[in-house]
């Protein structure tokens, strides 16, 4: 299923998925903090957790399967253009003054 087996791009694409997913848990935690009411934080951080990350994980796991079947590793790309589809939103946010 992989397209290369050189351990420098494995570990490179590691440090990379690594720095990418605490990105992602930075923002999410402090957006969190924006928009929670601080009596809620922890029901937030729950819910994110679980249904943005265990779910829906759980769903685009269960769904890629098909793909890898039919397309081998090449059925990458289609999910690096459906991540590519998040780029408008976060475009999307800013920093507020």
């Amino acid at each position: 299923m992989a397209t290369t087996t050189a351990i420098p791009l494995l570990v490179a694409s590691q440090l990379t998925h690594g720095l990418t997913f605490a990105v992602l848990h930075l923002a999410s935690m402090r957006l969190i903090a924006e928009f929670v009411p601080k009596r809620l934080a922890a029901t937030a951080q729950t819910h994110f957790g679980t249904l943005g990350l265990g779910i829906a994980s759980a769903a685009l796991t269960g769904t890629a399967v098909h793909p890898h079947a039919e397309f081998g590793a090449q059925a990458f790309w289609a999910m690096a253009a459906l991540c590519g589809l998040a780029f408008p939103l976060a475009a999307g946010l800013s920093r507020r003054a």
